[in-house]
């Protein structure tokens, strides 16, 4: 079985589209529960149950949404970070390839120096004999 390493940068760009959208939404939400819960609080009053909804707001939903939507947006952020560096990392291997394969097109040192076999059975590289075969 072989496994293919290769990223498919648009793809994986409209997958990030996606999530980044989908945090954004997350946001909101969180900011509409924040007011919705702070709304709520008013229309009961200062007693318990305001005080209770202001608690609850404050130390336990908003918090923990927060920390949600930060780590989605790091998250988020390196992915997109690693995916240009790899279209990067592609494309300098791809001219370096092309640059190595055009000096030895040019200079006749290419292909042509690697000689298949040399009648005994073992491979041979620029006319030279392998250390087995002396």
């Amino acid at each position: 079985m072989t496994i293919s390493w290769d990223i498919d940068p648009a793809g994986t760009r409209a997958v990030l589209a996606t999530a980044a959208a989908d945090a954004d939404g997350q946001n909101q939400a969180a900011t509409r529960l924040g007011a919705s819960l702070d709304g709520a609080g008013t229309v009961v009053g200062g007693g318990l149950v305001g005080k209770a909804l202001h608690e609850y707001a404050e130390i336990s939903a908003l918090p923990h949404l927060t920390a949600i939507a930060g780590r989605s947006n790091r998250i988020i952020e390196g992915a997109t970070v690693a995916l240009t560096a790899y279209v990067r990392a592609d494309a300098d291997m791809a001219r370096q390839a092309q640059a190595s394969a055009s000096t030895l097109a040019a200079d006749g040192s290419g292909l042509g120096r690697v000689s298949g076999l040399d009648g005994g059975g073992s491979l041979s590289w620029g006319g030279r004999r392998s250390p087995e075969r002396g």
